[in-house]
């Protein structure tokens, strides 16, 4: 059998992903994506759907009566909306939930397998990676499913810049939507993990960090887009139920509501409760 003759790399020195892999969908990228999809939609359709948070559930109650809500971006607020007031009768929250879940599993299981020659690193990699999918899929949130995401797009990305790879225009694409949905879902989550997506630019190569630049500058512009609208159109009350729900949050939802200072009996004494009160409500909420 003849020896495949190897590819020559183009004047930046840089081999792209099209020279690499020339089938129009690499079946060492394409397959292990396809497949993860298809196992865990599976995984999906026998397991009961069942909600990590009481979050999840008050996003799809109030999408369904025409709210936004403080989670999701604006403009995703707004599309859902426009979707359940259309078709009511679909789950589009959940639907965009499972799918965001999904190919960002299945992101993460491509890259992995992609740079094995054989199975014994993909499985000791993935053993752990299945076991978080599946207590993702069997306990679902907006939360994992946006963090499972972004992981799996900056792992692709980094992957690609690691080993000198510049991806097809069409996959950057793709995964600069993937980054978009991720954002919609959690837009303050993404915003925070975005910093650790830096270190991409010195690891890439001069054609990968150019196209990175133009991907980060569109979705900078979307973010701008974004958040100055819901600037403009959100209202007064509910910019004060954001301030609200995050001094709330910070207080019930983390460790910083364990720590009693003056300015948390300050705070107790504003809402008219008492020390006994604040304790009481640390100890059995």
């Amino acid at each position: 059998m003849a020896e495949p003759t190897p590819v020559a790399p183009s004047d930046d020195g840089v081999v792209s992903a099209s020279e690499r892999f020339p089938e129009p969908f690499s079946p060492r990228l394409g397959w292990p994506i396809l497949a993860t999809c298809a196992g865990w939609a599976l995984a999906y359709a026998l397991l009961p759907l069942r909600y990590a948070t009481n979050d999840d559930l008050a996003i799809v109650s109030s999408l369904r009566h025409g709210n936004e809500t403080i989670f999701l971006s604006h403009l995703l607020n707004r599309a859902l909306i426009a979707l359940y007031r259309w078709l009511p009768e679909v789950p589009w929250f959940s639907g965009l939930v499972i799918a965001a879940t999904i190919v960002g599993i299945a992101l993460m299981v491509a890259a992995i397998r992609r740079r094995a020659d054989d199975w014994t690193m993909p499985i000791a990699a993935l053993l752990p990676l299945g076991l978080f999918g599946l207590e993702c899929v069997a306990f679902t949130s907006f939360t994992s499913a946006a963090l499972l995401l972004e992981l799996g797009v900056v792992l692709t990305l980094f992957e690609s810049a690691l080993f000198g790879e510049r991806p097809a225009t069409s996959l950057l694409v793709a995964l600069v939507s993937a980054a978009l949905v991720s954002y919609g879902l959690r837009w303050r989550l993404f915003l925070l993990f975005l910093p650790f997506a830096v270190p991409l630019l010195l690891f890439a190569g001069r054609p990968l960090r150019r196209r990175l630049i133009v991907a980060v500058l569109c979705l900078g512009a979307v973010v701008a887009v974004d958040r100055g609208l819901a600037r403009w159109q959100q209202s007064d009350e509910f910019r004060g139920y954001e301030a609200y729900n995050f001094a709330r949050s910070r207080f019930h939802d983390t460790d910083g509501g364990s720590v009693f200072g003056p300015s948390t009996y300050r705070a107790a004494a504003l809402v008219g409760w008492t020390r006994v009160d604040l304790h009481i409500y640390q100890i059995w909420i």
